[in-house]
């Protein structure tokens, strides 16, 4: 009874104690959720957009060349005929949230056990990783062997 007296003598602890009781209620309830897989709604197209591909190149330059190439595997795989492989959506997806998609993604997990290193988000958003994306669709388009043909 006595604790009771207290918490009534007391209206605003009552009201902080029952704000964080409700805050933990929620915050268990929600469980222990990654950020959701990032929804992309392009669908895969065949017209290449130079603009945004020359955008996707020099973020590519900037961002990934550390550890992707076009050709050649390095601390991440190459990268030309990703496009070919993978749909639009889980490339995206495995640039802006790569920890997520090795947690869920059996083709994320496999690469990485195959490369041991994890990929860094390097400050990508949305817009940003939409434009590599696009640069990776406009590399796929021909091979090296064909660039030295034309060249």
């Amino acid at each position: 009874m006595e604790r009771i007296k207290l918490f009534s003598s007391y209206p605003e602890f009552s009201s902080v104690l029952f704000c964080l009781l409700l805050i933990v209620l929620f915050s268990s309830c929600s469980g222990n959720k990654d950020k959701e897989i990032v929804p992309v709604t392009d669908k895969d197209t065949v017209k290449i957009d130079e603009s945004l591909a020359l955008k996707g190149r020099f973020i590519f330059t900037k961002k990934c060349m550390e550890c992707h190439s076009l050709d050649v595997n390095l601390k991440g795989p190459a990268l030309r005929d990703v496009t070919k492989q993978r749909k639009s959506e889980w490339i995206m997806n495995m640039m802006l949230q790569p920890d997520e998609m090795i947690r869920n993604d059996s083709v994320a997990k496999k690469l990485f056990s195959e490369h041991i290193v994890k990929m860094t988000v390097k400050d990508l958003n949305q817009e940003d990783a939409k434009a590599v994306l696009e640069y990776l669709k406009s590399e796929s388009t021909h091979s090296p062997d064909t660039d030295k043909k034309n060249k």
